[in-house]
Protein backbone atom coordinates (compact mmCIF):
# COMPACT_ATOMS: atom_id res chain seq x y z
CA UNK A 1 0.00 0.00 0.00
CA UNK A 2 1.26 3.44 -0.91
CA UNK A 3 0.41 6.27 1.49
CA UNK A 4 0.48 9.96 0.63
CA UNK A 5 0.41 12.21 3.70
CA UNK A 6 -1.05 15.71 3.78
CA UNK A 7 2.45 17.24 3.64
CA UNK A 8 3.44 14.93 0.80
CA UNK A 9 0.42 15.93 -1.26
CA UNK A 10 1.30 19.59 -0.75
CA UNK A 11 4.97 19.03 -1.67
CA UNK A 12 4.47 16.67 -4.66
CA UNK A 13 1.24 17.92 -6.15
CA UNK A 14 1.05 21.41 -4.69
CA UNK A 15 -2.49 20.95 -3.35
CA UNK A 16 -3.89 21.30 0.15
CA UNK A 17 -6.08 18.35 1.14
CA UNK A 18 -9.37 19.15 2.91
CA UNK A 19 -9.17 19.23 6.71
CA UNK A 20 -11.19 16.02 7.23
CA UNK A 21 -8.70 13.87 5.21
CA UNK A 22 -5.81 12.35 7.17
CA UNK A 23 -4.00 10.81 4.17
CA UNK A 24 -4.48 9.25 0.74
CA UNK A 25 -3.67 5.62 -0.11
CA UNK A 26 -3.71 3.11 -2.94
CA UNK A 27 -2.66 -0.56 -3.28
CA UNK A 28 0.77 -1.40 -4.73
CA UNK A 29 0.78 -2.63 -8.32
CA UNK A 30 -2.69 -1.41 -9.16
CA UNK A 31 -3.42 1.50 -11.41
CA UNK A 32 -6.32 2.78 -9.31
CA UNK A 33 -7.14 6.21 -8.05
CA UNK A 34 -6.10 7.44 -4.63
CA UNK A 35 -8.58 6.72 -1.83
CA UNK A 36 -9.20 8.98 1.14
CA UNK A 37 -8.71 7.97 4.75
CA UNK A 38 -10.44 10.44 7.07
CA UNK A 39 -9.90 11.40 10.69
CA UNK A 40 -13.41 10.14 11.41
CA UNK A 41 -12.35 6.62 10.33
CA UNK A 42 -9.19 6.81 12.46
CA UNK A 43 -11.12 7.86 15.57
CA UNK A 44 -13.81 5.23 14.96
CA UNK A 45 -11.13 2.54 14.70
CA UNK A 46 -9.44 3.73 17.93
CA UNK A 47 -12.78 3.85 19.75
CA UNK A 48 -13.66 0.33 18.62
CA UNK A 49 -10.29 -0.92 19.90
CA UNK A 50 -10.77 0.86 23.25
CA UNK A 51 -14.29 -0.52 23.62
CA UNK A 52 -13.06 -4.03 22.89
CA UNK A 53 -10.27 -3.73 25.48
CA UNK A 54 -12.64 -2.38 28.13
CA UNK A 55 -15.15 -5.16 27.40
CA UNK A 56 -12.43 -7.81 27.73
CA UNK A 57 -11.30 -6.34 31.06
CA UNK A 58 -14.86 -6.27 32.37
CA UNK A 59 -15.67 -9.78 31.18
CA UNK A 60 -12.69 -11.33 32.91
CA UNK A 61 -13.48 -14.59 34.70
CA UNK A 62 -11.41 -16.37 37.28
CA UNK A 63 -11.44 -19.65 39.16
CA UNK A 64 -11.67 -19.40 42.93
CA UNK A 65 -11.91 -22.07 45.61
CA UNK A 66 -15.24 -22.58 47.29
CA UNK A 67 -17.49 -25.28 48.60
CA UNK A 68 -20.96 -26.72 48.21
CA UNK A 69 -22.84 -26.50 51.50
CA UNK A 70 -26.01 -28.53 52.14
CA UNK A 71 -28.00 -28.10 55.35
CA UNK A 72 -31.43 -28.81 56.79
CA UNK A 73 -33.62 -25.91 57.91
CA UNK A 74 -36.17 -26.94 60.53
CA UNK A 75 -38.18 -23.71 60.58
CA UNK A 76 -41.88 -24.50 60.03
CA UNK A 77 -42.25 -22.07 57.09
CA UNK A 78 -39.11 -22.99 55.18
CA UNK A 79 -38.56 -26.56 56.34
CA UNK A 80 -36.33 -28.66 54.12
CA UNK A 81 -32.87 -29.10 52.69
CA UNK A 82 -31.03 -26.17 51.10
CA UNK A 83 -27.87 -26.01 49.03
CA UNK A 84 -25.44 -23.09 48.74
CA UNK A 85 -22.13 -22.35 47.09
CA UNK A 86 -19.83 -20.33 49.31
CA UNK A 87 -16.57 -18.61 48.35
CA UNK A 88 -14.73 -15.67 49.81
CA UNK A 89 -16.33 -13.54 47.09
CA UNK A 90 -19.93 -14.33 47.98
CA UNK A 91 -22.66 -16.85 48.69
CA UNK A 92 -25.12 -18.19 46.13
CA UNK A 93 -28.30 -19.96 47.19
CA UNK A 94 -29.14 -22.55 44.58
CA UNK A 95 -32.57 -23.76 45.64
CA UNK A 96 -34.24 -21.01 47.63
CA UNK A 97 -37.91 -21.01 46.88
CA UNK A 98 -37.91 -17.45 45.45
CA UNK A 99 -35.07 -17.60 42.90
CA UNK A 100 -34.17 -19.99 40.07
CA UNK A 101 -31.29 -18.15 38.40
CA UNK A 102 -28.75 -20.86 39.28
CA UNK A 103 -30.92 -23.82 38.29
CA UNK A 104 -28.43 -25.10 35.63
CA UNK A 105 -25.62 -25.18 38.21
CA UNK A 106 -27.83 -27.11 40.63
CA UNK A 107 -28.70 -29.69 38.00
CA UNK A 108 -25.02 -29.98 37.05
CA UNK A 109 -24.10 -30.69 40.68
CA UNK A 110 -26.81 -33.34 40.99
CA UNK A 111 -25.78 -34.99 37.71
CA UNK A 112 -22.06 -35.12 38.55
CA UNK A 113 -22.58 -36.22 42.17
CA UNK A 114 -25.51 -38.57 41.62
CA UNK A 115 -24.51 -41.17 44.31
CA UNK A 116 -26.60 -43.78 42.51
CA UNK A 117 -29.79 -41.77 42.98
CA UNK A 118 -31.86 -40.18 40.23
CA UNK A 119 -31.97 -36.61 41.58
CA UNK A 120 -35.21 -35.51 39.90
CA UNK A 121 -37.20 -38.39 41.38
CA UNK A 122 -35.77 -38.41 44.92
CA UNK A 123 -34.71 -34.87 45.74
CA UNK A 124 -34.60 -35.19 49.53
CA UNK A 125 -32.79 -38.55 49.36
CA UNK A 126 -30.03 -36.90 47.28
CA UNK A 127 -29.51 -34.21 49.94
CA UNK A 128 -29.35 -36.80 52.73
CA UNK A 129 -26.86 -38.91 50.77
CA UNK A 130 -24.71 -35.82 50.05
CA UNK A 131 -24.61 -34.99 53.77
CA UNK A 132 -23.70 -38.58 54.66
CA UNK A 133 -20.84 -38.75 52.13
CA UNK A 134 -19.47 -35.26 52.86
CA UNK A 135 -20.23 -34.75 56.56
CA UNK A 136 -19.52 -31.74 58.76
CA UNK A 137 -19.14 -32.47 62.48
CA UNK A 138 -22.31 -31.51 64.32
CA UNK A 139 -22.31 -28.96 67.12
CA UNK A 140 -25.14 -29.14 69.62
CA UNK A 141 -28.56 -29.81 68.13
CA UNK A 142 -27.64 -29.24 64.49
CA UNK A 143 -29.21 -31.49 61.92
CA UNK A 144 -27.36 -33.42 59.23
CA UNK A 145 -25.23 -31.16 57.01
CA UNK A 146 -22.34 -31.53 54.58
CA UNK A 147 -19.88 -29.68 52.42
CA UNK A 148 -17.65 -30.50 49.44
CA UNK A 149 -14.82 -28.36 48.10
CA UNK A 150 -15.04 -27.27 44.45
CA UNK A 151 -13.66 -24.59 42.13
CA UNK A 152 -16.04 -21.82 41.15
CA UNK A 153 -15.85 -19.67 38.03
CA UNK A 154 -16.88 -16.09 38.76
CA UNK A 155 -16.71 -12.94 36.67
CA UNK A 156 -15.23 -9.58 37.61
CA UNK A 157 -18.58 -8.49 39.11
CA UNK A 158 -18.47 -11.50 41.50
CA UNK A 159 -21.36 -13.30 39.82
CA UNK A 160 -21.30 -17.09 39.77
CA UNK A 161 -20.83 -18.39 36.22
CA UNK A 162 -20.07 -22.10 36.68
CA UNK A 163 -18.51 -24.64 39.00
CA UNK A 164 -15.81 -27.22 38.36
CA UNK A 165 -16.27 -30.53 40.15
Amino acid sequence: MIIMSREGAKGWWGIDLPKHIAYLYKPIGHETNWSEYTYKEIFAKKKAKQDYCVMKKREHTREVPGYIYVFFNSCFLFCGYYIMIITRYGEWHLNWKTRNEHKPILTKIKEKLHYGIIPELADERWYIEFCKRNPIPQKGVQKLRGKKFVKCVINSYNNLIDIIL
